[in-house]
């Protein structure tokens, strides 16, 4: 069978012939690097289990391929279009996927360890047991994703989408989500130790059960946010909004809440010992059944 690769825009064909013959020269070195395939529509190709390491694909588009298991590891991605492509168990680490559309893509786990992905849509993408391990996710649109049980370790997410998305049970330790969009986020069961949520939309997310030890969330608005049963083990909550926020059984030992505002809060069966707590709230919290405050410190 014979197949062509044409420009998407010119139509014009860059490449052609029989279909192994194609496939092993888009492996081969000699495509590597190189300008050939940027901006080439390879929709259609199979190019699953293929070893494209260093690939050149800048505006290339690949939408709907299938590309299970294929690698495009230190690929030069830029703008390339995978959506709705199967990329599960794909090896995209450290590659450059600035702006490429990976929209409805099938990325289950698959390798982006220190890919950089600024600016990438991933709406709606299937991310589960995928690993992002110190990906650089800036300003990355996740709204409605599946990264249930990723391991985002380190990862840059400052200022992304992730409305909707899905990381219960994830791994998000260290994580930098400054100034992220989280309405409606799903972090159940998820590790989110020492991870920066400092300016972070919070509406309507759930943290159950989640671990928040030593985590950054400053003057957070956490009005009426679900965290009950989460380890807030000496998390920074100066300033942040609890307003109606429902913490029973939360664990917030040695946890910062100076300044916090606590009307309304429900902290039945919570572990106090050691919280730094208005002390504007000590008559309240006192007399509220089901709340220990005897290792309170007050300020």
């Amino acid at each position: 069978m014979k197949v062509e690769i044409k420009h998407k825009d010119t139509g014009a064909v860059v490449f052609g012939g029989e279909y192994q013959s194609v496939r092993k020269c888009v492996e081969a070195a000699c495509l590597r690097r190189g300008d050939l395939l940027v901006n080439a529509d390879l929709q259609g190709l199979g190019l699953a289990a293929t070893h494209t390491y260093e690939v050149n694909l800048a505006g290339a588009t690949l939408r709907g391929s299938d590309l299970f298991g294929a690698s495009f590891g230190w690929g030069t991605l830029t703008g390339t279009d995978f959506s709705e492509a199967d990329l599960s168990e794909a090896d995209l680490s450290i590659a450059i996927l600035i702006g490429a559309n990976l929209s409805d893509a099938d990325l289950t786990k698959a390798s982006l360890f220190r890919s950089n992905l600024t600016d990438a849509n991933l709406t709606d993408a299937n991310l589960t047991d995928a690993d992002l391990t110190r990906a650089d996710l800036t300003r990355a649109d996740l709204s409605e994703a599946n990264l249930s049980g990723a391991y985002l370790g380190d990862v840059n997410l400052t200022k992304a989408n992730l409305k909707g998305a899905d990381l219960a049970w994830s791994n998000l330790r260290r994580a930098n989500l400054t100034d992220a969009e989280l309405d409606g986020t799903s972090f159940h069961r998820t590790n989110l130790t020492e991870a920066n949520l400092i300016g972070a939309r919070l509406s309507d997310v759930d943290f159950f059960g989640a671990n928040l030890v030593s985590a950054k969330m400053e003057r957070a608005d956490l009005t009426e946010v679900a965290l009950q049963k989460t380890n807030l083990w000496g998390a920074n909550l100066r300033g942040a909004n609890l307003t109606g926020t429902d913490l029973k059984e939360a664990d917030l030992t040695t946890a910062d809440l100076t300044g916090a505002k606590l009307e309304g809060v429900q902290l039945e069966k919570a572990i106090l010992l050691g919280a730094r707590i208005p002390s504007s709230y000590q008559e309240a919290l006192t007399n509220t059944n089901g709340v220990d405050v005897s290792g309170v410190v007050w300020v």
